[in-house]
């Protein structure tokens, strides 16, 4: 990154008339209204000129600095990739990814794995969509169950709440257990679902966002599981 100091924006010349004693003329000069003394679309922060777009002490703001292991594009501090790419502030293997297979966000069937960059099935029966192909074999993602043939979370699942074909009537299931309408302690209620959209894979930072099979919910965001 090349940060230049700014040239100086108000020149001040003090000329002593020596014809004059007891006074002097002040001259000094008013930059135009913004010309701050950098080029293009640099911006200048305290005395430097810098592009907020891509300078990691200065990501998108004056003083807006990215932490150690991360860098600045497009004015938004994300991770630092090594040999891998960036999807929505991740770093995401593209040839392998099945939530991000040869593109950000091209998401695989649930009975297909992403190989080298394309969605390829690998299962012979057709997979529930909240099941992954594992080894060719359909298989629920992490912390589902096989309801006959369904893959359910039995902590938010209304019709099988706790226990496969475990129905609440028409109340919301939060924990395993039916819960009032107002989901009790729950600190969010989406659908029939008492639950919390930090770690919800059906309901990811924000009701019905669901991650892809193959990732979980953490802080409100979907990541690869390990």
């Amino acid at each position: 990154m090349d940060r230049r100091p700014v040239r100086p924006l108000i020149s001040l010349v003090a000329v002593i008339s020596a014809a004059c004693a007891s006074a002097c003329v002040l001259q000094y000069t008013v930059p135009l209204e913004g010309d701050d003394g950098c080029d293009g679309a640099e911006v200048l922060c305290g005395a430097l000129c810098v592009d907020l777009t891509a300078d990691r002490d200065h990501c998108g703001g004056c003083g807006r600095a990215c932490a150690a292991d991360e860098q600045c594009e497009d004015a938004t501090c994300v991770p630092a990739c090594d040999a891998s790419e960036v999807c929505d502030g991740l770093c995401v293997e593209l040839a392998s990814d099945p939530a991000n297979c040869g593109a950000c966000r091209r998401w695989c069937d649930s009975d297909e794995i992403c190989d080298a960059g394309e969605c390829v099935r690998a299962c012979e029966q057709s997979c529930d969509d909240e099941a992954v192909c594992v080894a060719g074999s359909c298989q629920c993602r992490a912390g589902f169950v096989d309801c006959n043939g369904k893959c359910v979370d039995l902590a938010t699942d209304e019709g099988n709440c706790g226990e496969c074909h475990r129905g609440c009537d028409g109340q919301p299931c939060g924990g395993g257990e039916c819960q009032p309408d107002d989901c009790g302690g729950f600190p969010d209620r989406c659908d029939k679902a008492c639950t919390d959209v930090a770690s919800d894979p059906l309901h990811c930072g924000a009701c019905n966002r669901a991650c892809h099979p193959s990732q979980r919910c953490e802080d409100g965001e979907c990541v690869a599981d390990p």
